[in-house]
């Protein structure tokens, strides 16, 4: 029974909150299509092309391999 005033609660919190504040301006959706991969030839796609793809980014930092 107290989990389930705790969810209550919880659920109240979360709706008392403000609305969305706006995008993040630190995350970046790069969408990669089928007919992206059938140009390039393979999946995934190398470290290379993806490095390509985020130059295009202002101010990307490249993390990972």
């Amino acid at each position: 029974m107290l989990e389930s005033l705790e969810l209550v609660a919880y659920d109240l919190c979360i709706r008392l909150q403000p609305g969305d504040t706006g995008a993040d301006r630190r995350i970046v959706l790069i969408t990669v299509t089928e007919d992206d991969i059938r140009k390039q030839g393979h999946w995934p796609l190398t470290m290379k092309h993806l490095s390509k793809s985020l130059a295009a980014v202002p101010r990307c930092v490249l993390r990972g391999e």
